[in-house]
C-alpha cells in the first residue's frame, strides 16, 4: 500500500500533475455547489455520501470508458485500475486538506 509520504509532491512544471490538479478543482467546486441544491441538502449525511458517490463513480467510468474499445475486458481492466488508486487519492486528499488549502 502506498503511503502519504510516498506520493510524490505536486510539480507545476508537469503538465499531467496540473491537468489532474485541475480537474481535481474542478470536482471540489462541483461537491460545493451541491450544497446549493435544496434537495441534496434535505438529504442525512450518509445519504448525501451514498448520491455523491454513485454519482461521481458512474460519471468516471463512463468518461473513462470512453478512452477505450468497448470490451468487457477493457472495461474490467479500468475498474481495477479506479480500485487500485482509491487509496492513493485518499492520501492526497487528506494531505491537501491538512495543509489547510483553499482555493477551490
Amino acid at each position: 500500500m502506498t503511503s502519504h509520504s510516498d506520493l510524490a509532491a505536486f510539480n507545476p512544471s508537469n503538465k499531467t500533475d496540473v491537468l489532474a490538479d485541475y480537474i481535481r478543482i474542478k470536482m471540489a467546486s462541483f461537491a460545493l455547489a451541491m450544497f446549493s441544491n435544496l434537495d441534496f441538502r434535505a438529504l442525512d449525511t450518509a445519504q448525501q455520501i451514498e448520491v455523491m458517490t454513485g454519482g461521481v463513480l458512474t460519471g468516471l467510468m463512463g468518461a473513462l470508458h470512453s478512452f477505450i474499445v468497448d470490451t468487457t475486458e477493457g472495461h474490467d481492466e479500468i475498474e481495477r485500475f479506479v480500485t487500485s488508486y482509491v487509496s492513493q487519492a485518499r492520501h492526497q486528499a487528506e494531505g491537501i486538506a491538512a495543509s489547510g488549502e483553499t482555493r477551490q
